[in-house]
């Protein structure tokens, strides 16, 4: 493919939705000669639960795909034996090598949505790191001093707080540097948390091979709550949420993340967020920009018919509050349920303490009624009535 050189798509690349560029002189010069740059992201496969942060990286490595740049999606399957702590408060619980290999399949499964693994590089760092010996180790260690690993912010704070730091997590930032020596890569891609491992792999790929490698930090997406977005937090806007809870879920923003996520979570084109943020500035009320937000992003992930299809459920049920035509009905086979109980038998909720939850916040109500007692008992007729949990979960039920 022949490299796109096109300065103001360069530019635009290494600029937008960016925390930091360092290289970036390097790294321009080559990309507006037309070279090809080699980059790459890591990944350990520690979860099979991702949400559309964990996709802001990868689609930075799509902007560079679609110049004609050259990508490499590491694996970390050495790496992740040990886990990552760069942004834990402490250490990670170990996984085995069946986890990782069935993480990694989901992972691809939803990655896939991004990134056309059939056009990346896919490497796994076990193929090397497996290989070092102990004297190996020794001699890489030896290309690092032990201050700054332990003044990082999370390190300084757990050894201040007398809480155990194995001596293996010392380690991870050297093996990352060891990938990117190892890879020969021109750029590393990688969150904001992983600033201090990617300057390693820098200095490594500068002391042992004399050569310049840049390191691009994308920002971490807020979540819904405003707290970075994370599966702990259950504050994401998951890939494997369905079209509706993809935008029910980007309607609940703040007002003031807006620009963030266009930046960030959709590839609408900067001209066109500069629009929708005067639009803001001046005014206009946010509904109407967000429902597009929130279209973008469902649109990104589960194409346009069903972007489509969510938008429209958004607005009959959520804000003309209509109850779905596609509701499913549920037969209880008694005249008197708990509503806990009822909640379960309609798929509303998982467990006692989700529909507990929901019942004090105000969100559970039949025909309109909304319920405030955990143990109010609900008479099941013949005709069908309808109960809600949550702004956007129907159901129907009888006797």
């Amino acid at each position: 493919m022949k490299i796109n050189n096109d300065a103001k798509q360069v530019n635009e690349v290494l600029s937008r939705g960016l925390d930091e560029v360092i290289g970036l002189d390097f790294l321009k010069s080559k990309m507006l000669k037309g070279e090809k740059i080699k980059l790459y992201l890591g990944i350990d496969p520690t979860s099979t639960n991702l949400h559309i942060g964990h996709m802001v990286p990868l689609l930075k490595l799509k902007d560079f795909m679609d110049l004609g740049h050259g990508v490499v999606f590491l694996v970390g399957n050495f790496t992740a034996l040990i886990g990552d702590t760069s942004d834990k408060t402490s250490m990670r619980p170990a996984i085995t090598t069946e986890e990782i290999n069935e993480n990694l399949k989901s992972y691809k499964q939803q990655a896939s949505k991004i990134l056309d693994f059939d056009k990346v590089e896919l490497v796994f760092n076990g193929d090397w790191l497996e290989k070092l010996n102990f004297k190996d180790i020794i001699l890489l260690a030896q290309e690092f001093t032990l201050k700054p690993f332990i003044d990082r912010e999370l390190m300084a704070k757990r050894i201040k707080e007398e809480q155990p730091i194995g001596l293996h997590e010392l380690l991870y930032p050297i093996m990352q540097a060891y990938d990117a020596y190892n890879l020969d890569v021109d750029l590393q891609v990688g969150g904001t948390d992983q600033r201090f491992n990617m300057l390693t792999g820098r200095d490594l790929q500068k002391r042992k091979r004399g050569k310049e490698m840049a390191i691009i930090t994308v920002p971490l997406l807020m979540g819904l709550d405003g707290r970075k977005m994370s599966k702990s937090y259950n504050n994401g806007i998951n890939l494997l949420d369905n079209p509706i809870d993809k935008y029910g879920k980007t309607m609940s923003i703040a007002d003031d993340k807006i620009i963030e996520y266009y930046k960030l979570a959709t590839r609408v084109s900067e001209e066109n967020i500069k629009e929708i943020e005067t639009k803001l500035n001046t005014g206009e009320s946010p509904m109407e920009i967000k429902k597009q937000l929130a279209f973008e992003i469902t649109k990104l992930y589960e194409g346009e018919n069903e972007a489509i299809k969510a938008q429209e459920y958004f607005q009959s049920v959520v804000q003309d509050k209509s109850v779905p035509n596609n509701a499913k009905v549920f037969n209880i086979g008694k005249e008197k349920v708990l509503i806990l109980e009822l909640l379960s038998t309609c798929g509303l909720t998982t467990s006692n303490t989700e529909s507990r939850k929901l019942i004090e916040q105000g969100a559970v109500s039949i025909e309109n009624t909304k319920i405030t007692n955990n143990n109010q008992e609900i008479s099941v007729t013949e005709t069908e009535q309808t109960v809600q949990a949550g702004k956007r979960n129907f159901a129907k039920f009888k006797i």
